[in-house]
């Protein structure tokens, strides 16, 4: 092997010699680093290392080469630590900030060896709803978004699984067959999408921040019930199968990170049902009237889910009729 650029990692100090943890990188890794959005655990994270033993002058005297699957976790830096102190956790892991959008799973279920095929495509499934629901925009909802509105998916993370998407894929010509009477720009859509995860960030942001100092108020978690629907969806489990669950994006317009622990995630849990059962506000689209039960379906903006709401026969009529309810 050549000439290569690579970081040294000092894990251990003997009496007359030290012990360096070893890998290739690169210049956006070594940026990322330098520029406090990435941790140590992160600039490191590769699949096959070097473990040197040195000389007071850094002479090599000892070298092995370890895979990442053999390497034992106390070897590598603790998670979420950066260069220098900054009073938040960094994501571990590189292609988390290179994504439009991405969500990391943690525990000791989901290590490598351990990760079954079944919890794999429930992350998945989860990922994908969850993604799509947030980052749709809006205005696409009701034309089969999915075949029009898509992302191109980076190569998966088996080991700490992580679903990243990059920017979407947008399908312009069948966007506008299906709706001639708009006009469709597909960087407005782009805007649109970039917006809604710009929400999300903020508004789950804030949620988390009250769980941590106690239980979610009720008025929190009816105003957000679809997002925490959808936070609980992909938070960590009851059966601690996934211990911590990381929200990234950045597409060169800055940074995001949102950290779900199992403390908060529990209150998360307990917040969505003490509100699943009582009225609750939701935004979204009306795709349908049922005037024989006094109810419509809307589409909540929010998670992109159907709901068959219910106002009361009275104020159904009167919506009706001032053409208020309407689709």
């Amino acid at each position: 092997m050549g000439v290569f650029d690579a970081l040294c990692y000092k894990m251990d100090e003997f009496l007359s010699s030290d012990l360096f943890l070893i890998c290739t990188t690169n210049d956006g890794v070594i940026t990322a680093l330098r520029a406090g959005q990435i941790s140590l655990r992160g600039a490191l994270d590769h699949q096959n290392y070097w473990l040197v033993e040195t000389a007071p002058d850094r002479s090599a005297m000892k070298s092995w080469f370890v895979a990442r699957d053999d390497l034992p976790e106390e070897y590598l830096p603790a998670p979420g630590c950066g260069l220098s102190p900054q009073g938040v956790r960094l994501p571990d892991a590189i292609r988390q900030i290179q994504a439009f959008f991405a969500a990391k799973f943690s525990g000791d279920a989901l290590r490598a060896g351990h990760l079954s095929f079944k919890r794999f495509k429930e992350l998945t499934d989860r990922g994908y709803v969850a993604t799509t629901s947030l980052l749709t925009p809006t205005h696409l909802a009701g034309m089969r978004a999915a075949d029009v509105f898509d992302f191109p998916i980076a190569q998966p993370q088996f080991s700490g699984p992580i679903i990243s998407v990059m920017r979407p894929d947008i399908d312009l010509a069948m966007i506008r067959q299906r709706d001639s009477k708009h006009v469709y720009v597909e960087e407005d859509l782009i805007a649109a999408s970039r917006l809604k995860r710009e929400i999300f960030f903020k508004q789950s942001s804030d949620i988390v921040k009250e769980a941590e100092k106690g239980d979610i108020r009720e008025d929190t978690a009816s105003r957000n019930f679809s997002l925490i629907e959808i936070m609980v969806t992909l938070a960590p489990t009851e059966d601690s199968a996934i211990k911590t669950t990381e929200f990234n994006s950045n597409d060169g317009n800055g940074n995001e990170y949102l950290i779900i622990e199992e403390r908060v995630a529990a209150r998360l849990r307990n917040a969505y049902q003490q509100v699943s059962t009582r009225s609750i506000t939701l935004r979204g689209i009306v795709e349908e009237i049922n005037g024989a039960g006094f109810t419509f379906v809307m589409k909540d903006i929010t998670s992109g889910r159907q709901v068959t709401c219910w106002i009361g026969k009275d104020k159904f009529e009167r919506l009706i009729e001032s053409q208020q309810l309407r689709y």
